[in-house]
């Protein structure tokens, strides 16, 4: 039945809403502004789509015992400026999209026990302004940003034993009074973004039962100052604790493979990371940033295989890397700017490419060791390490790019492999204390700019 949505007898509406054979059609109340007050008739079973949308004045709404509701509609209660609470009946099985989305005052939501609710589903509850929710243990899906933005959410409770399976993205994005969440025990995914920003949250319980943390999941948690990842992790997605700035320390789970790009940038407090033996890949810009990072543990056994580009650049704490594995590849400016870094040592039997500006800029760098299996050094990968004074290049080594030691003003001599078949440009440039340079008489110096004062041994 649709009744008249600006206006309107509201006596006669009130009445209508008592009989036993009234349904609430889509948008049959939407934007009536004079309605005040609404007790849904026993027998109703759904309440359609935007049935009350923009129903301004709509402060009370209550329902007939006993209810026979199903299904709460899309936006049916959205955009009510008075509605500050509402006790959803225990015959309600879903809560769907946007159902109170905008409805700005609404503090109080409470349901009957015991509930039949399996699902909140996408926006359902989006800028409300709960304080506080127990969700259901009927309830298995939370949908997309179903309480985003709720500014004034600091308790989220799940009503024991818990059915809830999946929580969808972004569905606690910035909730920015929520201090302390426990996921529950059937969860296996943490959802993309789904406490971005919630700038107050500083623990988070993560069950046996997560296997995944998506993208962006944590980002700029800036009160999350510490987080236990269970051992039943694989996966931590890209960003997921991005400028979590209290954050002091992690310890990546043995069976992690994967740490996603950007995963722990600008984590400022963070001073320890222990890399567990499982993980192959550190992604870009991982630990980027870390200006407090001092220490980062890589198992005995490691798998690693690559560390991104920028992973830990600008960590201007750091001083020591010790990696004993596998690994191939260190990305671009992969520790630049690390200006307390004084120790690398590399240890690998697979072939290695240290990429460009890889230690670029580390001033007070001054013992490295890199694997015997080392094939190509690229541009500029240690220029301006102003403290390095010799380095032994491997045996196995064929190429070395333009800049690769320009302005090792400490370094003293160089000597190349009988391996290396090219050198790039400005290799020696500024290298004020270089004396002497022992390198292959099948290399062509002609265009390469060397000191007259630098002897150089051909072999």
């Amino acid at each position: 039945m649709h009744f008249a949505n600006e206006g309107g007898n509201i006596d006669i509406i009130e009445f209508l809403l008592e009989q036993p054979e009234i349904q609430l059609e889509k948008k049959c109340l939407q934007n009536c502004l004079l309605l005040t007050k609404v007790k849904i008739n026993s027998s109703i079973k759904s309440i359609d789509d935007y049935a009350f949308k923009g129903c301004r004045k709509l402060s009370d709404v209550t329902f007939e015992s006993p209810s026979s509701l199903v299904s709460i509609g899309e936006e049916s209660f959205s955009g009510i400026d008075k509605l500050t609470q509402i006790t959803i009946p225990s015959s309600v099985q879903i809560i769907k999209s946007r159902a109170f989305d905008g409805s700005s005052f609404l503090r109080d939501v409470k349901f009957e026990i015991p509930s039949s609710l399996t699902s909140i589903l996408n926006l359902a509850f989006f800028y409300t302004n709960l304080i506080e929710i127990t969700v259901p243990s009927s309830v298995t899906f939370i949908g997309k940003e179903a309480f985003a933005y709720c500014h004034e959410l600091q308790k989220i409770y799940f009503a024991s034993p818990s059915s809830v399976s999946s929580i969808g993205d972004s569905a606690f994005e910035k909730c920015g009074s929520l201090e302390r969440f426990e996921f529950p025990p059937e969860v296996t995914t943490i959802a993309k973004k789904i406490f971005m920003y919630c700038d107050k949250l500083k623990q988070v319980i993560i069950p046996p039962s997560v296997t995944k943390i998506d993208d962006d999941a944590f980002c700029k948690c800036d009160s999350l100052d510490e987080i236990s990842l269970p051992s039943s992790m694989t996966s931590i997605g890209d960003r997921s604790f991005v400028e979590c700035k209290s954050l002091t320390h992690i310890t990546i789970p043995s069976s992690v493979t994967i740490i996603g790009d950007r995963c722990f940038n600008e984590c400022k407090a963070l001073t320890h990371v222990t890399i567990s033996s499982s993980v192959i890949s550190i992604g870009e810009s991982s630990f980027e940033k870390c200006s407090s990072l001092k220490e980062v543990n890589f198992d005995q056994k490691s798998s690693l295989k690559s560390i991104g580009s920028n992973c830990f650049n600008e960590c201007i704490s750091l001083s020591q890397i010790i990696i004993h594995s596998p690994i191939e590849k260190i990305g671009f400016g992969c520790f630049k700017k690390c200006s307390s870094l004084t120790n690398v040592e590399i240890i690998s039997s697979s072939p290695f490419i240290l990429d460009s500006y890889a230690f670029f800029d580390c001033c007070l760098l001054d013992k490295v060791t890199l694997p015997s299996s080392l094939i190509r050094i690229e541009s500029a990968a240690f220029k301006n390490c102003k403290s390095l004074e010799q380095i032994e290049i491997p045996p196995q080594t064929t190429f070395i790019g333009d800049s690769a030691f320009e302005n090792c003003s400490a370094l003293r001599s160089l000597s190349f492999p009988p391996s290396v078949e090219s050198i790039g440009l400005w290799i020696f440039d500024r290298c004020s204390s270089l004396k002497e340079i022992t390198i292959s008489s099948k290399i062509d110096l002609s265009s390469i700019r060397i000191d007259p004062n630098i002897k150089v041994n051909k072999i």
